[in-house]
């Protein structure tokens, strides 16, 4: 197997057959593709519309369901990389229409370069009534809009979004064999709980992995009314902001893991002075992953 589609859903009835008209139209040029739907909690029929569309659509490739009962976006997309049967897997939302060549093109930028963890693409907002003005000015938070001024390493920021997000499995897995655990639980059911897939990043980023963002891959974000309301918008800068207070904190240990000259060390060192277990913690899981891999 090649790559790996993982689909998280909780609820998704509605929208998974188009996601999945989407993914059998792929161009894939001999690839070896797998998709894998997770139940995250569904109390609808999202599994039976799933099934009965992937055969409409002629059953292009292997389609498995797996049910995760812990809720949780993080907590479902974990199950999926542990169930996925290729090094390189994929996170496709519930709600991602994938341009035809996205998969084959995330698949070759990303073993084009052995450095290169993670791969990152561009949403564009699809809704069925007017998208407000105001998301064009924070489209990254409902994971659309450009990642960079322009395709290549991210060099100034250190995320992207998770949504069309290409990455290399055996980075999580190890790093969750270390005993490594996600300290957010990014969406759970109706709570905008948010932060994972930044979390994500950094862990990639901490293991001197580079992260690759690329114009061309694109997809649609399919945006329904109620996402598209002040009062969500409110509800989802909430979440983001309740996560913020980790992101500082794994921001800071990235800087004082790159930092080259000792004195620069002891000043982010000094800044996370509340937060030593923290620090500790991911220098073992660092120090370990590089232990295995250096075997």
């Amino acid at each position: 197997m090649d790559i790996s589609v993982i689909i998280c859903c909780y609820n998704s009835s509605t929208r998974i057959k188009t996601t999945l008209k989407h993914l059998a139209l792929q161009q894939l040029d001999g690839l070896k593709c797998e998709i894998i739907l997770i139940d995250n909690c569904c109390t609808d029929n999202t599994v039976e519309v799933a099934l009965i569309s992937w055969e409409e659509f002629g059953n292009p490739y292997p389609l498995v369901i797996q049910k995760e009962n812990k809720p949780g976006l993080s907590n479902a997309r974990k199950l999926g990389l542990f169930c996925s049967r290729s090094e390189i897997v994929l996170f496709c939302d519930d709600d991602n229409w994938l341009k035809s060549s996205y998969i084959g093109l995330a698949y070759s930028l990303i073993n084009s370069d052995k450095e290169i963890g993670m791969v990152g693409g561009k949403g564009i907002p699809q809704s069925d009534v007017h998208i407000p003005d105001w998301l064009t000015e924070v489209p990254s938070r409902f994971a659309c809009g450009e990642q960079a001024q322009s395709s290549g390493i991210l060099t100034n920021k250190n995320w992207l979004y998770g949504a069309g997000l290409c990455l290399k499995k055996s980075v999580l897995i190890d790093l969750y064999s270390s005993g490594f655990t996600s300290f957010l639980i990014d969406r759970m059911g109706e709570e905008l709980s948010s932060g994972g897939d930044v979390e994500l990043c950094y862990w990639f980023i901490i293991v001197n992995k580079k992260l690759y963002y690329s114009d061309e891959l694109v997809f649609e974000h399919v945006l329904p009314s109620e996402r598209l309301t002040e009062e969500y918008f409110l509800k989802l800068k909430l979440g983001i902001q309740k996560a913020g207070y980790r992101h500082v904190k794994y921001e800071s240990a990235i800087r004082f893991f790159k930092s080259e000259r000792l004195i620069d060390k002891f000043r982010w060192l000094y800044h996370l002075r509340n937060d030593l277990m923290f620090l500790i913690k991911l220098i073992f899981r660092r120090n370990w992953y590089f232990l295995k891999f250096s075997n």
